[in-house]
């Protein structure tokens, strides 16, 4: 009976209505015979017909899972969806280990764009029957869409695992591991799932490219699809392009490429984030009134998060500092909901690199001497300091020197500690940590050099300004003993300011509440006072000093590094490498006073920071009157090295 139902369903999905009602008079008095036939009745547009039959049906089976599912769809589709509703809501209670009800409630729920509440009620579904790995892979498809990428995970690397060969779970795959930072892995995911959509994989592939400062590869990526794919989202494709003409030093080239992109279609959110960064009071009042209407009328979330930013931009261009924050403050809401930022998971971590690091060696890095290995051709300056502090100043004007090549935002480390954790047979950098040193040493050294080796690295320096870096300065100190560690300080103020308005691309997820940027902060110094204690030399240089006082404090610098001076480190702006950071645009206008103090402009605006900033124990009139350094003794003074408040060590 089974195979006689699945024939007639396939006849009225196929239109073959006068075969199905004949093969119907099979069935007799089983209890499909009526859904069926509203199902027939329903395919000739007789929905009210349909729907009668199929209330009889339920009255005579209740017990009929698709007299459920039918009947809820066709309240749906016929727009009643608190009927469509009600009737899953009745086989959830009938049928509560089962996913029918759970799954219609959630479909309607997207219907009617409740999806995070339509996201809860799939994964309820899928708890029930987790061989639907269809289900799991629509389910993140929601999830992405809304920006929930945490939770996306699991139901993605499920259905990628059940069918690795699928593309369209690769690209889902890929998607996750593009959030994650991982582009070389997103890379190679999004080049299996050109089967799935070749141009959408393509364009994502122009960005891993960018993530990994692979501009040129990026660039002819990008006209190789504009050439020859015809149906391409040009307006998307040429704002992408407009990006890395934006990160070469091309301004003018951005500027004309994004607005090419936004006469083809104005909902185009980067393009409008590229000319906020470009240059916010070029944007005239009816580009202000065109964000405004996009931003009120798309649904997708990180095209409003996207839009927010930008016109908060343009607002703070013309000085109007309240309807800037204002609409952080909403851009910064939507972020947060796409995130799972844990403050206390952050100091754990901190707290427990501490703790190994004090175990292994309760001397401080002087135990670690004989583990050091020998030099390399090529030794990192690494240049540490919070989002928006100046480390990509700093590395422009170190890298204006011959002796110095500019490494960004290295995935060196990274790298390197992964290839350790393969090693080990390890998952997480925190069981790394808990290993004796001389387990992991050498091979942290030799990956470090090799990801540069790789890249054709020749200079005697490299600089490397990867944002995390100071967390382990003591254990890149021991591995790499000829390098050289700067640190750069700014304003507690400015430095939240700085990081509050500014949407990143991927990661620094703290950025965007008043009191996780202060608790950062607090814990940026605490790991320094850590380091210095266990005796890594470092150099202190705040923005302040570097845009005031810029001769003196380059020769510092120098000096510190061992190399000679040279003229061309003054003329840093002049530099014509690649700057994928925030400061693209900024880093390429020489050095200006005008971005140190900013936040004295926005008064009593700024006062949920500084009231964070107390709660979280950063002194800012320590930092006014005794400078940076002071913040670090003050670290060092109060003893939060590592937390009294670890207790699973």
């Amino acid at each position: 009976m089974t195979e006689a139902i699945t024939k007639i369903e396939r006849l009225i999905e196929r239109g073959s209505l006068v075969q199905a009602q004949a093969k119907l008079k099979s069935l007799g008095n089983h209890e499909d015979a009526l859904r069926l036939q509203a199902k027939v009745l329903l395919a000739q547009g007789q929905a009210g017909p349909a729907q009668q039959l199929l209330l009889a049906a339920l009255k005579q089976h209740p017990r009929n899972r698709e007299i459920y599912r039918d009947l809820g769809s066709l309240y749906a589709r016929a727009g009643h969806l608190q009927q469509a509703v009600k009737v899953f809501e009745q086989a959830v209670h009938v049928f509560p280990d089962e996913p029918i009800g759970y799954r219609g409630i959630g479909e309607c729920l997207v219907v009617s764009k409740e999806f995070r509440r339509a996201a809860e009620f799939l994964v309820h579904a899928w708890d029930k029957d987790k061989s639907d790995y269809k289900l799991a892979a629509e389910i993140s498809k929601l999830l992405l869409h809304i920006g929930d990428y945490v939770h996306a995970e699991p139901l993605v690397d499920a259905a990628y695992n059940a069918e690795p060969d699928n593309p369209a779970f690769a690209f889902l795959k890929a998607e996750v591991c593009f959030f994650r930072d991982q582009p070389e892995q997103a890379f190679g995911l999004y080049e299996k799932a050109k089967g799935s959509d070749r141009i959408v994989a393509s364009a994502r592939q122009v960005a891993c490219l960018t993530m990994l400062d692979r501009i040129g590869e990026a660039l002819a990526l990008v006209d190789t699809v504009l050439e020859r794919e015809a149906q391409a989202p040009r307006a998307d494709l040429l704002a992408a392009k407009a990006q890395l003409l934006m990160i070469k030093g091309d301004k003018q080239g951005a500027t004309i490429l994004a607005r090419e992109a936004l006469a083809l279609d104005r909902q185009v959110a980067p393009a409008w984030s590229l000319l906020s960064q470009l240059d916010a009071g070029a944007l005239s009042d009816a580009d202000v009134k065109d964000m405004t209407e996009v931003l009120g009328s798309t649904e997708n979330v990180d095209s409003r998060v996207t839009l927010g930013f930008a016109l908060a931009g343009a607002y703070e261009a013309r000085g109007d500092l309240v309807q800037q924050l204002a609409c952080l403050d909403r851009a910064s809401a939507l972020k947060q909901a796409m995130l799972t930022y844990d403050v206390g998971n952050q100091r754990r971590y901190m707290d427990k690199l501490c703790e190994a690091a004090s175990r292994h060696a309760p001397g401080g890095i002087g135990d670690l001497a004989a583990l050091a290995p020998e030099s390399g051709t090529t030794e990192p300056l690494f240049v540490v300091g919070m989002p928006r502090s100046g480390t990509t100043l700093m590395e422009q004007v170190l890298s204006a020197h011959p002796q110095v090549e500019a490494g960004g935002e290295s995935h060196a480390f990274r790298q390197a500690t992964d290839q350790a954790l393969d090693a080990f047979g390890l998952s997480w950098q925190e069981q790394l940590w808990q290993r004796p040193p001389i387990d992991y040493m050498s091979l942290l050294a030799e990956g470090y050099r090799a990801f540069h080796a790789a890249r054709g690295v020749e200079a005697p320096f490299v600089t490397d300004k990867a944002i995390t870096l100071y967390r382990y300065l003591g254990i890149l100190k021991a591995a790499l003993p000829s390098s050289r560690i700067i640190i750069m300080h700014r304003h507690p103020l400015d430095l939240a300011l700085g990081q509050y308005k500014q949407l990143f691309a991927t990661g620094q997820q703290f950025t965007y509440r008043a009191d996780w940027i202060a608790d950062a902060l607090a814990g940026f110094y605490r790991m320094l006072a850590f380091w210095e204690q266990w005796g890594v030399e470092m150099l202190h240089v705040s923005y302040e000093s570097l845009v005031h006082e810029q001769e003196a404090v380059t020769r510092r610098v120098l000096a510190f590094a061992g190399l000679p001076w040279d003229d061309a480190c003054l003329h840093f702006h002049k530099n014509q490498r690649a700057v994928i950071t925030a400061s693209a645009v900024q880093v390429r206008e020489g050095l200006f006073t005008r971005a140190a103090g900013r936040w004295q402009r926005y008064g009593e605006l700024l006062d949920p920071f500084r009231e964070a900033m107390v709660e979280a124990g950063v002194d800012i009139t320590r930092y006014e009157t005794e400078g940076p350094e002071a913040l670090v003794r003050a670290a060092i003074d109060t003893g939060v090295g590592v937390s009294s408040s670890v207790t699973d060590l």
